[in-house]
C-alpha cells in the first residue's frame, strides 16, 4: 500500500495531503464511471433492468464528481497550480455537459426502462474523459 502511494506522489507536482486525497478520489471516479459502464452494458446484454443500485452508483458518482472539484478548487485556493486547463474540462466541464445530456434524453424517452441505457453509454463516455483528466494530472502525456 505504502509503495503505490509513493508512486502516485512521484507523479504529483505536489506532495501535499490534499494533492492524495484529489488524487484518490481520481482514481476513485474513474474506476467508478468504468464499473457503471459494465454494469449498464451486463443489464443490457441480459435485457434485465439493472437493480436500485446502478441508479445510486450514479448518483454517487455525481455527487464525487462534486467533490473532486471542490478539492480542486481548494487546492487551487491554497496556491496550487492547475496542470492544464484540460484537466479542468475533462474532470468536470465536459463529464457535466454529458451527464446534463443524458438526463434531457432520459426524460424524454416513452419506455422508462431504456433510460439505463442511454446512462451505460454516457458512463463510457465519462470514463473516459475522467480517465483522461486523471492522466492530465498525474503530467502524463
Amino acid at each position: 500500500m505504502r509503495r503505490s502511494v509513493a508512486v502516485i506522489a512521484a507523479g504529483l507536482s505536489c506532495r501535499s495531503a490534499l494533492c492524495l486525497v484529489h488524487a484518490w478520489i481520481g482514481f476513485v471516479v474513474v474506476g467508478g464511471w468504468f464499473v457503471l459502464f459494465l454494469w449498464g452494458v451486463v443489464a443490457w446484454v441480459a435485457r434485465r433492468d439493472p437493480t436500485v443500485w446502478f441508479w445510486r452508483l450514479l448518483a454517487a458518482l455525481q455527487v464525487v464528481i462534486g467533490v473532486q472539484l471542490i478539492a480542486g478548487i481548494v487546492l487551487l485556493a491554497t496556491g496550487h497550480h492547475l496542470p492544464s486547463f484540460l484537466h479542468l474540462g475533462y474532470g468536470v466541464l465536459f463529464p457535466v455537459i454529458a451527464l446534463v445530456v443524458a438526463h434531457t434524453l432520459a426524460r424524454s424517452l416513452e419506455d422508462d426502462f431504456d433510460a439505463f441505457k442511454i446512462f451505460a453509454l454516457v458512463s463510457f463516455v465519462v470514463f473516459g474523459l475522467t480517465l483522461r483528466a486523471l492522466s492530465t494530472g498525474l503530467g502524463l502525456p
